[in-house]
């Protein structure tokens, strides 16, 4: 039970990563017609006044949440891929596609307005929306990046989400501010991060409970901190290393001599100094212990009660950070102990059971299994339970690394299923199907689990990206249903996707469940 109620604090920590035009951008608006626009001078001012009120329907009824994302639905960030290569961007229910040209396309459920094609009605097909913007964060509200920097939003606004200064949906992209980095929604606030270090918060619980003053001071962008570096799960690290947590619109100081941090299931964080090294702190009682490391780290993924260490050089390391939430094999003298795991490394991925809790499922959904990939393209697997896992065959000893693909130039989890891209473009695939329960599927068209790697028959693939949630039945957890959808992008700008389309969101094919990849969008 410790562990359940643990799990979901941080599920609920970790949700940020949900009319007419009103205005337009200088010499770039992004509702026009599909042409590649040019990038304008990148605005330095402080956040802009909130645009003119425009006559908008009043907002729809905000549906009962029954499912809940997991995961992070985004691949990519803008301009990590070269052009003419599109870009997929996901929510629960809707998704986008930037297209190499620069055209935004959207589709999924649209009751308030959130694909911005300036409707509220749902969409099982990609249709345009604007030129020049990149979603960044999805979901009943939608927040997306311009060329010059400046922050677009458009949808749901019961909780003033938009920081227009009013509750009304918007069914197209308004701007919202300039000289913006990152924006999320998380607490049911929206936060965004200038390029000045400039940290700005808006959005309620209630709007209707506030007095006039403070609908005035919490319904459009107000200056919550300065310096602020980067923002990250919920917290934020200042230029002077303070890292702190937000909380419903507030921000609350943590620590102090911070350069990048990582929190654990358990309550502890790992947080690496100014100099390179790295501490643990168990906040809860504040003993701060050393993690034996140089000033090489690359990455730290933290799983259940472990942190798994990759270093710049390739090494990766197993730290435990307490056993609470650590797997059942943990040995208590482990703790705070720092072990060499394996060389070569240049990717590793830790096990999607933590990212979830699955009552009676967890053995169907086949969860409990890391990954690392080596520079040569071999992928190793390893598992702590003496069953089968994703691209093993049979479990001998626990905590053993097999080998299990060759080829592979980066991997893809989307809950129960991993996904690779071999370095000539395909994507095979393992993982749980349609007969371990899953309303989803694994692609490989025949709805069933596949333990070894399967190709999908894909070629010409860069990147693969999905979304993965649940719809729980809290009176009979056996129920409860796991859902997923995945997307591969070509090289050519195709788009295919797979899995569950039960609700019509999936954006291609027919059908509750679309077994093989089905073309969403291409090039032309």
């Amino acid at each position: 039970m410790k562990k359940l109620i643990s799990l979901i604090l941080i599920s609920l920590l970790a949700l940020s990563l949900a009319a007419c035009r009103e205005s337009q951008m200088a010499g770039n608006d992004p509702t026009a017609a599909p042409t590649q626009s040019a990038s304008a001078e990148r605005q330095t001012a402080v956040p802009t006044e909130a645009p003119a009120k425009a006559e908008t329907a009043a907002p729809t009824e905000r549906p009962n949440e029954t499912m809940r994302p997991l995961g992070t639905p985004m691949p990519t960030s803008p301009g990590e891929e070269p052009e003419g290569f599109p870009k997929v961007i996901l929510g629960r229910e809707n998704g986008f596609i930037v297209k190499g040209d620069g055209s935004l396309w959207g589709w999924g459920k649209n009751s308030g307005g959130q694909i911005g094609d300036g409707t509220r009605n749902d969409r099982s097909s990609p249709v345009y929306i604007a030129n020049g913007l990149t979603p960044i964060s999805v979901g009943e509200t939608v927040l997306a990046l311009a060329e010059d920097g400046s922050l677009w939003g458009w949808g749901e606004n019961g909780r003033a989400q938009l920081g227009l200064g009013d509750t009304d949906d918007r069914l197209l992209p308004a701007k919202l501010m300039d000289n913006v980095t990152n924006a999320f929604e998380y607490d049911n606030r929206t936060y965004a991060l200038t390029g000045d270090g400039g940290l700005y918060v808006w959005g309620c619980d209630n709007p209707d409970s506030l007095t006039p003053d403070e609908r005035g001071e919490r319904m459009k962008p107000r200056l919550l901190l300065n310096g602020v570096r980067y923002v990250e799960d919920g917290h934020a690290v200042t230029e002077d290393g303070d890292l702190y947590q937000l909380v419903f619109g507030q921000a609350h100081k943590l620590i102090s001599g911070v350069s990048r941090f990582w929190f654990t299931e358990g309550g502890a964080v790992i947080w690496e100094r100014p100099d390179g090294g790295l501490r643990c702190e168990e906040l809860s009682d504040g003993i701060v212990n050393e993690i034996a490391i140089g000033e090489n780290v690359l990455s730290v993924t933290t799983v259940y009660g472990t942190a798994w260490i990759l270093t710049t050089d390739g090494a990766l390391y197993r730290y435990v950070v307490e056993t609470e939430s650590a797997p059942y094999w943990i040995d208590p003298a482990e703790v705070h102990k720092l072990r060499f795991f394996m060389d070569g490394v240049t990717e590793f991925v830790g096990d999607a059971h933590s990212d979830i809790y699955m009552g009676e499922n967890a053995e169907n959904w086949n969860y409990d299994v890391e990954l690392a990939l080596k520079a040569d393209g071999e992928l190793w697997a390893w598992s702590y339970m003496s069953s089968t896992a994703t691209g093993i065959a049979y479990m001998g000893e626990n905590g053993k690394p097999y080998l299990v693909a060759h080829n592979v130039k980066t991997i893809f989890r989307n809950g129960p299923m991993t996904y690779l891209i071999t370095n000539d473009g395909e994507v095979p695939a393992s993982g749980a199907g349609e007969d371990k329960g899953i309303s989803g599927s694994l692609g490989t068209g025949d709805g069933m689990s596949h333990i070894a790697f399967t190709a999908l028959g894909l070629t010409g693939i860069r990147s693969v990206s999905g979304v993965c949630f649940i719809k729980y039945n809290y009176s009979n957890s056996s129920l409860t249903k796991l859902y997923t959808r995945v997307y591969a992008a070509a090289g050519d700008g195709t788009v295919y996707a797979w899995g569950w389309n039960g609700d019509g969101f999936l954006g291609a094919g027919e059908g509750k469940i679309v077994s093989v990849p089905e073309t969403v969008i291409t090039a032309e």
